[in-house]
């Protein structure tokens, strides 16, 4: 190809890219950060030498926030009005259409879905 990068970011749009990408660097130079989750196939070929030779593969899917320990303080953000997130909600559905909800998903047709329990 004779062109290498430093620096590679990524939305995922399919792990294919990330594995035609990374040996894109220099030896011993480069970091790949992918944001998102593929919608299939989540494997990632790469030959174990580019990682002993410095490349790095990150990834990051809250955008830094762990959900176990986090939870709590996004709960009290959003409660205090310190982060919108009502925007971001594309459809509201009773638990009875939960399947609709993960077929809206594999489709692209829902950004976030809110799921009302049965009282």
């Amino acid at each position: 190809m004779g062109m290498t990068k430093d620096f590679i970011s990524l939305l995922i749009i399919s792990l294919y890219l990330v594995s035609y990408y990374f040996p894109l660097f220099d030896k011993g130079w480069g970091l790949t950060v992918t944001l998102g989750v593929p919608k299939t196939n989540p494997k990632i070929a790469s030959h174990y030498s580019a990682f002993l030779s410095g490349k790095t593969l990150k990834g990051s899917l809250f955008r830094g926030w762990k959900p176990k320990s986090d939870l709590s303080s996004l709960v009290n953000k959003y409660m205090n009005r310190e982060i919108q997130v009502d925007e971001f909600i594309t459809h509201n559905l009773p638990f009875e259409d939960i399947n609709k909800a993960f077929t809206l998903m594999r489709e692209g047709k829902c950004l976030r879905c809110v799921i009302h329990m049965p009282n």
